[in-house]
């Protein structure tokens, strides 16, 4: 079997390799992503494990499903934002953060001025307030696209809200939305990339991130 079918292989306990294949097929040399899925595996008990888990799972080896002209642009500070873009076009048909003719993708900064502008995406609030939350999580239930972001200086960072019962995070000290999310530290490791993790997982502190849903695509 090639190596990048078996890194597809549907398992928590392969996302670490998945993740990793990011960065090999990429040619940046050594990875390891730690691993929500084992030390708090909520979402993936078998009344909660979503059946999209496989597909965000396969694009966490973003350069295997990259085009061409996708891998040549895709480096450590672009991982978050081609994972949800690619995650909301796969689940949900919604194609507004894709580039067009080639188009430099855009960072998870301008993802997070987007939504802020348009008309399409509402902002239901921050992710302090637990009635925010608790909609989040309700909007992704019921289908509709739901995203967590928080601008940055340089970079920013945004993942996808869903569906899933609330958990709660110590750390947040809130009731929190189930999610998935792909971030690369600076020196290139891969750093908590997940599926199926609490919200909290995605941004530690809680300060600044902002939830958006958006009307349904399909």
């Amino acid at each position: 079997m090639p190596l990048a079918n078996k890194l597809f292989t549907f398992s928590k306990k392969h996302v670490r390799v998945v993740a990793t294949a990011c960065l090999v097929f990429g040619g940046a040399g050594a990875a390891q992503a730690e691993n929500c899925m084992e030390s708090d595996p909520t979402y993936w008990s078998s009344e909660n494990r979503l059946p999209i888990y496989e597909d965000l799972m396969t694009l966490m080896a973003c350069q295997a499903n990259a085009t061409p002209v996708e891998g040549q642009k895709l480096n450590d500070t672009s991982a978050c934002n081609w994972f949800l873009t690619r995650a909301l076009e796969r689940a949900y048909g919604v194609t507004d953060f894709v580039p067009e003719d080639d188009a430099q993708w855009i960072s998870a900064n301008e993802i997070v001025q987007r939504v802020r502008s348009s008309d399409m995406w509402t902002k239901l609030g921050n992710a302090s307030d637990q009635n925010v939350l608790i909609e989040a999580a309700e909007g992704a239930r019921n289908g509709q696209p739901v995203i967590a972001v928080r601008a940055g200086d340089p970079h920013g960072h945004v993942a996808l809200v869903l569906a899933g019962p609330l958990s709660r995070s110590s750390s947040w000290d809130l009731d929190v939305p189930n999610s998935a999310s792909f971030t690369y530290s600076p020196d290139k490791i891969v750093d908590k990339a997940y599926v199926g993790c609490k919200l909290s997982y995605a941004f530690g502190s809680k300060d600044g991130v902002e939830i958006f849903w958006r009307l349904k695509a399909r």
